[in-house]
């Protein structure tokens, strides 16, 4: 994972590519992740695996929808 964080911070656009991982493509298994089910090896997924679940996350800075119940 060091390899990659480092080719990555070196070289945004080339990096990880230039170690073996692909260029990333919204419709392909091209999305790295690592330490998935507690996995040594990173695993390619379709970014949209990724991006629906945050769809319905709100981050505590920005509000909810309903008001706290008083204390």
């Amino acid at each position: 994972m060091q390899e990659a964080w480092y080719a990555f911070s070196n070289d945004p656009w080339n990096g990880l590519t230039e170690i073996g991982y692909p260029r990333y493509d919204e419709s392909k298994d091209t999305l790295i992740v690592f330490g998935m089910n507690n996995s040594p090896e990173p695993a390619l997924v379709k970014p949209s695996e990724c991006n629906a679940p945050c769809s319905t996350i709100t981050m505590g800075a920005l509000g909810t929808s309903t008001p706290s119940p008083a204390p």
